[in-house]
């Protein structure tokens, strides 16, 4: 006889800094609550809101409750109120399931004794595994569920929407963004290219005084712009047909190649360009975000990771400019918890000491020659386990 031989159909769950244990379960059909009962101490009442949002993206019409507890280190007087709170519930005709994962140490071993008490079933998720352990019975369930990005964002505070896109990744481009990627002379003068797209910002025109003596491999590049209507060559001047296409001679392509690249590694997933995530007033986290730039440029859901690509074409071997995207990723790492994997797709290669800095922040990197593996390498990186 299994612990679910009788359904239970309401989760009591303690709120902490990283939700995501609590939410799991109640995205399995098998275990879908129909009322959530979050138990928060006064620190935790923003990640509580966050935690209901995230509750009723994935459980339409789920009943949630708030029960506050002023101290979460008063073993006693928590072992009796939890006590109370499943007797309370089960008067009510309600069939409990108490999620032990979160909370302080405390409030597990509270927990542990009002469950004993009541003869309550109780489970323990790994942060790293959809396999549940029930602990009084030591018997194992894997879960059968999917996390969606939107609400595992707003876990932590954030809402996420998706920017629209000002220029169509038509065939035509596709075919281009392969050339550009496989191409190592076209590599080797983007800098330039990128200096012109920087500098006609706004007016869209721009000289090529502004970078001196051109080679062929640029000359070459150039006509391939414009033999696709993203620019148009005028003497030395240079004229953009639209920002839309200024960006994507910028680097919006390496974005578009990126997203289609993970597309291709995983069929059915999700995968969002240009996405834009907003801070939520009163989530006072640990991060300061002020400052930070807050566009994603291709993020996804894969093998229980939330995986987060910056795209670069410009020179990040310019301390300056590595610096930027590497504080960003760390930041989002340390705000989204274990399960982020960032990563940086940069069109140029890097030298060693920026690929050894990205390597101790667990930052992983697919850089020059590699970014034409795009695809392989993504598929790599996800079959490794998250590290702890």
């Amino acid at each position: 006889m299994t612990v679910l031989s009788e359904r239970v159909d309401t989760h009591i769950m303690f709120v902490s800094e990283h939700n995501s244990p609590n939410l799991w379960p109640a995205t399995d059909s098998k275990l879908t609550p129909s009322h959530a009962i979050l138990v928060t101490t006064p620190e935790m009442k923003a990640r509580a809101e966050s935690l209901e949002r995230a509750l009723r993206m994935t459980v339409p019409g789920v009943a949630i409750e708030y029960v506050d507890v002023p101290n979460g280190y008063d073993i006693l007087m928590l072992a009796d109120m939890l006590e109370a709170l499943i007797r309370g519930l089960r008067d009510r005709g309600l069939r409990p399931l108490f999620n032990l994962t979160c909370g302080t140490k405390a409030m597990t071993l509270a927990a542990m004794t009002a469950t004993e008490t009541t003869k309550t079933p109780c489970l323990y998720l790994p942060i790293d595994s959809h396999e549940m352990i029930f602990v009084r019975e030591l018997e194992t369930m894997k879960l059968d569920c999917t996390m969606q990005l939107k609400p595992y964002v707003s876990l932590y505070g954030f809402a996420m929407r998706e920017e629209p896109k000002s220029l169509p990744f038509s065939q035509e481009l596709r075919d281009l963004a392969e050339e550009l990627a496989r191409t190592d002379s076209f590599r080797e003068v983007y800098p330039a290219v990128n200096y012109l797209a920087s500098e006609a910002t706004e007016k869209l025109a721009v000289s090529l005084d502004a970078i001196g003596p051109t080679s062929a491999a640029f000359d070459a590049l150039l006509d391939r712009f414009e033999g696709v209507q993203l620019l148009t060559i005028n003497g030395r001047t240079v004229r953009f047909g639209n920002e839309a296409k200024r960006f994507f001679v910028n680097g919006g392509w390496l974005e578009d190649w990126a997203a289609n690249a993970a597309r291709r590694a995983f069929p059915g997933t999700k995968v969002v360009e240009n996405a834009r995530i907003d801070y939520i007033e009163g989530q006072n986290g640990k991060v300061d975000i002020k400052g930070m730039n807050n566009e994603l440029d291709v993020v996804f859901w894969q093998n229980d990771r939330l995986v987060i690509l910056e795209c670069k074409t410009s020179n990040l071997s310019e301390k300056d400019r590595f610096d930027t995207v590497i504080y960003k990723l760390s930041a989002l790492g340390k705000l989204f918890g274990k399960t982020v994997r960032p990563v940086i797709v940069s069109y140029l290669p890097l030298p060693d000491a920026a690929l050894n800095r990205a390597k101790s922040l667990r930052i992983e990197v697919v850089a020059g020659k590699d970014v034409w593996r795009l695809e392989e390498r993504l598929k790599g990186l996800l079959r490794e386990k998250v590290r702890a």
